[in-house]
């Protein structure tokens, strides 16, 4: 399913699709007056039916502002320059904004303004747009890859250098610094310290998970710490407590343009998938459990789901262009 979620919490599979269809319906020359009526008394029916109803109509939305937001991406792009000049400035500004306060670990607790997620994504150093990746060099040789629908701002100063994570997923491969100052990455729920190191970091709705590959990270939480060695991972949520489990090493391939799945179910690609796309990718509950092997291409919906209707027993059903579902076969 898409990531786009209009509501903590969507209603399920069937009755998404009774939405769609009403609003394909009613998107066509063929809708009466008639049809009107019974979509007003299908709304009335249920709390769930009208979430659905906003989020079909929030995922076509998605499609006619299009041209529009690639205007702004590639006025953004061409800002980056003047941007890059202005970090030193806007750091500053922020470090006003945020309070640092170290603790006896040295771990750093960091205080997020009163902003909404999406106007503090607008308004960071570097962003990417929904199926958009950017990767950055830092002035320490730091290595920074920006997955899809994300934002970060950079806070270098003399005596530490600080990303903090605003929303989406980033790779770090981090350099050593002359000036011997720390490497923080800060996300909703928690500050991790790199100790020379290749990690990842993915903002999730509710919860942050990070991933080591090379080196350590040390984590801190609301209630917890906790040193993170190659080869593990952490998920921590907002009450603080930590997750641990082995890393999946293959994750970071989304780098390179490809999911790769290793007994993932199906339902689980599709979310991944669905973080690529505007459009919804609907998974009915009959094959959401089936086993996915493989590698797919986050940029290239339509041969994901050829490669999937030849490899499982499912079939793929079009409303629209932004609205897509996987079914049983037969």
């Amino acid at each position: 399913m898409s990531q786009f979620n209009v509501e903590n919490e969507l209603p399920d599979f069937d009755i998404l699709e009774q939405a769609a269809s009403w609003f394909a319906h009613l998107e066509s020359a063929e809708a009466t007056e008639e049809d009107h009526q019974r979509l007003k008394a299908w709304l009335s029916e249920s709390p769930a039916h009208q979430r659905a109803w906003h989020y079909v109509e929030k995922i076509s939305q998605r499609f006619s502002i299009i041209h529009q937001e690639n205007q702004v991406n590639n006025t953004s792009n061409t800002l980056s320059k003047l941007q890059q000049h202005t970090l030193g400035r806007r750091a500053l500004l922020r470090s006003l904004l945020f309070a640092a306060v170290v603790g006896g670990t040295g771990l750093v607790s960091w205080q997020y303004p009163p902003l909404s997620s999406m106007a503090r994504a607008m308004r960071a150093d570097f962003r990417t747009g929904i199926g958009e990746q950017k990767d950055i060099v830092l002035a320490d040789g730091s290595h920074i890859w920006l997955n899809t629908d994300t934002a970060i701002n950079i806070d270098y100063n003399q005596q530490q250098r600080h990303i903090e994570l605003v929303q989406g997923e980033i790779l770090i491969e981090t350099a050593p610094d002359r000036q011997q100052r720390s490497f923080w990455v800060s996300s909703q729920q928690g500050q991790m310290q790199a100790l020379g190191t290749r990690f990842n970091v993915y903002q999730q709705a509710t919860e942050t998970q990070l991933t080591v590959y090379e080196g350590r990270v040390a984590v801190k939480t609301k209630t917890q710490q906790h040193i993170l060695a190659a080869g593990k991972q952490a998920t921590f949520a907002d009450t603080g407590e930590l997750r641990l489990s082995n890393a999946n090493i293959q994750q970071s391939a989304w780098i390179t343009g490809v999911i790769v799945a290793d007994q993932m179910t199906l339902a689980e690609l599709v979310d991944q998938l669905g973080r690529y796309h505007r459009g919804h990718i609907g998974v009915s509950p009959d094959v959401a459990t089936l086993a996915v092997v493989g590698s797919f291409p986050t940029q290239d919906q339509a041969r994901v789901l050829s490669m999937l209707t030849a490899s499982l027993p499912i079939k793929v059903r079009s409303l629209s262009p932004w609205w897509v579902s996987i079914v049983p076969a037969n």
